[in-house]
């Protein structure tokens, strides 16, 4: 802004008009101060606050020219306010030509240029809250300065918990901080976190030739690659349906509203006995060397589908129209067909509706994906795996460790089969006794046994006929059980414990176990025509260990969870992030699960940090804590993990440990290799 934009007109005194002369005028126009002229002439200033100097104010015989500051800012009318400020003159004279125009006030200056910072925050404020783009400042300390809306969606954090807190404390450091340790600006640096990627530019903040701090611009660019790709598979569509537009047998013309044929293939030019150029863009009518009647005429009259057979071309003609939501023709599709192939093409057109159905099977089965998060390439190859054997009733076998989700995978399948509205039937063969796993697989007839129903009890298999029946933990199925199951297999019949009527039964076997059952095979504890009746599929669903990323996805959907459940909206720091994503967790997703709802129910703050995890780790040291129902041997084995991670405290030898524990170096080594743990002497 420029001086004549706030000036006022001068308030002008002469140099021999006395003290009084000067109050009054400061009173009468409520001035910050006056300028002392004489025949047009400035010869000085006198500020307001000049008056109440003591030696001034007890002598009001003093004139003007004794008390004016002759040493004043000479200001233009387009000087900037700005320079004004600078000066630090609290009134000066403003001249046009050299000619007094007017007079500006320190006061007027500063507010003006206050308003003009104001406005200028406000305007950064709602540009930046506006764009799409995350911007996050900072200072020299590294606390924030600016930060916009967009920056929200990228951090996970409210603009009013990060503005005045400091980067480190709210997101994993993302190269702020080297900016403003090295003053380099950095650009097109590419961020990917929580499955989303951006483009960050980050610019240092100088002042006076040093680096004050740091501002960094996040661009999203998921959409933008997401659009490329769809770009790209649209593309490939366009190639891939004149691909198959030219393999038709058939000849195929699409026309606009108007009639001109807009897109042909081969089979057409070849039908028509013309070139491709001579077709696009020309009447249907001509192309197809339709006299009367009208082929085009017909269709518009119909406003539906018509066919006409050219018997001198041994050509069978159908036009269908397309039309817009309003009515309107939008496209005509003509199909013209050789009769002499008729027949050919008849059994290929069966064909064709045969992979049609099963397309749509398929399409079907893969909308049901239930609520399973899989991001890692190991865990999308087990559920592509899982669809794709859903349809058939092939036996599957799912191997891994406890709490990966084998009976999540058996659930799918199911879900995506043609057995999905029958039952799903899961029965867990390490939790049932074995002198009553037998009635509970296959029923009893009344009074079979002592304490049995009069009435008799039907069996999982008869309650999982029609539908699917997960046996998990087949590995601890007793020997005896493993000849009857085999049987039940091979025939699809059974007998009731205590009965004699055969029953037959329908029902998809899944089994699934964290045994090394082929190793069990090798030493008689499992019997190996079984073992191969049910290993017909075999399914490996990898350890937590193996596929990290599914591990922060289900933190966050299991956090979401206990909120659901409990109302309780927490949140993680960054570093017990890094602690999820970097664990052992022999668990795996049960144990991931379970750690996620006891560090938010027993959280008192709004976010869980380090410290809580610390003194959650030290208490969990001492205790063994059991939040659900598992095999007496899965329990077993998490009491020798937390065992050996309290001796592990006290020496890291693995002689010393033996002694420790009472047992051989040996078995030492066996059991830290099988559970995971990595320890050097």
């Amino acid at each position: 802004m420029k001086v004549e934009e706030i000036m006022i007109d001068p308030i002008c005194i002469r140099p021999d008009q006395t003290l009084i002369d000067i109050a009054l005028k400061l009173s009468e126009f409520d001035a910050e101060g006056v300028l002392v002229a004489a025949q047009g002439e400035v010869l000085g200033v006198i500020e307001r606050r000049r008056l109440t100097e003591p030696g001034i104010l007890l002598n009001p015989e003093i004139t003007a020219a004794d008390i004016m500051q002759t040493d004043f800012l000479i200001v233009n009318l387009q000087d900037s306010l700005q320079r004004v400020w600078d000066f630090g003159a609290g009134v000066s004279p403003v001249l046009n030509q050299e000619v007094l125009v007017g007079m500006v006030t320190r006061c007027d200056v500063g507010m003006t240029i206050f308003r003009e910072k104001e406005l200028w925050v406000k305007t950064f404020n709602a540009v930046a809250n506006s764009v799409t783009s995350g911007i996050i400042a900072i200072d020299a300390s590294g606390k924030i300065t600016a930060f916009n809306k967009a920056a929200e969606k990228l951090t996970w954090r409210k603009q009013t918990e990060a503005l005045g807190g400091f980067l480190g404390d709210m997101i994993i450091p993302t190269g702020l901080l080297d900016v403003v340790k090295t003053g380099l600006p950095q650009f097109d640096f590419r961020i990917e976190a929580f499955n989303r990627a951006y483009i960050s530019n980050r610019t240092p903040i100088m002042e006076d030739g040093n680096v004050v701090g740091a501002v960094g611009v996040f661009q999203d660019i998921s959409e933008i690659e997401s659009a490329l790709h769809e770009l790209k598979v649209l593309n490939e569509l366009n190639a891939e349906l004149n691909t198959v537009l030219n393999s038709s047998y058939d000849g195929i013309l699409v026309t606009d509203e108007l009639g001109r044929v807009l897109r042909t293939n081969s089979a057409a030019c070849s039908l028509c006995c013309l070139e491709e150029q001579d077709i696009l863009q020309q009447f249907i009518d001509d192309v197809l060397q339709m006299q009367r009647p009208s082929l085009w005429k017909s269709i518009l009259r119909g406003r539906k589908a018509v066919t006409k057979e050219v018997s001198t071309r041994h050509l069978l003609i159908t036009g269908n129209p397309v039309f817009k939501e309003d009515g309107t023709l939008r496209r005509v599709i003509f199909n013209l067909r050789d009769l002499s192939l008729l027949h050919e093409l008849r059994d290929e057109l069966k064909t064709s509706q045969e992979l049609t159905h099963q397309y749509c099977q398929e399409l079907n089965s893969l909308r049901k994906g239930g609520n399973i998060i899989a991001h890692s390439p190991k865990m999308l190859s087990v559920l592509d795996l899982a669809k794709r054997v859903a349809p058939v009733d092939s036996s599957v076998f799912i191997r891994g460790e406890s709490g990966v989700g084998k009976e999540v995978i058996a659930k799918f399948i199911h879900e995506n089969s043609k057995r999905s509205s029958g039952r799903f039937i899961q029965v867990n063969c390490a939790a049932i006794p074995e002198n009553l796993l037998e009635s509970e697989l296959f029923g009893y007839e009344g009074g079979a046994f002592t304490g049995s129903r009069k009435e008799g009890k039907p069996g999982l298999f008869e309650l999982a006929n029609q539908g699917t029946l997960l046996l998990d933990e087949i590995g601890d199925l007793p020997l005896i059980l493993q000849s009857k199951l085999l049987r039940v297999i091979q025939e699809r019949e059974f007998v009731r414990v205590g009965g004699t009527k055969i029953r037959k039964i329908d029902v998809r076997l899944i089994s699934a176990t964290h045994r090394d059952i082929s190793a069990m095979v090798e030493k008689g504890l499992f019997r190996e025509d079984l073992f191969f009746r049910l290993h017909v599929v075999p399914l490996y669903i990898p350890s937590l260990r193996e596929r990290r990323e599914d591990i922060l996805p289900l933190v966050h959907s299991f956090r979401d969870s206990v909120y659901q459940k409990y109302g309780l909206d927490k949140d993680f720091a960054p570093e017990v992030l890094q602690w999820f994503l970097y664990g052992k967790w022999p668990g795996n997703v049960r144990q991931l699960q379970n750690t996620v709802e006891q560090l938010i129910v027993t959280c008192p703050d709004y976010r869980v940090t380090a410290n809580q995890l610390a003194q959650e780790q030290e208490k969990d040291t001492s205790v063994i804590h059991v939040n659900s129902i598992m095999p007496l041997k899965e329990a077993a084995w998490e009491m020798e993990r937390q065992i050996f991670n309290l001796a592990l405290k006290q020496t890291r030898n693995t002689y010393d440990l033996g002694k420790l524990l009472g047992v051989n170096q040996s078995t030492v080594v066996r059991k830290l290799q099988r559970l995971g743990i990595a320890v050097t002497d």
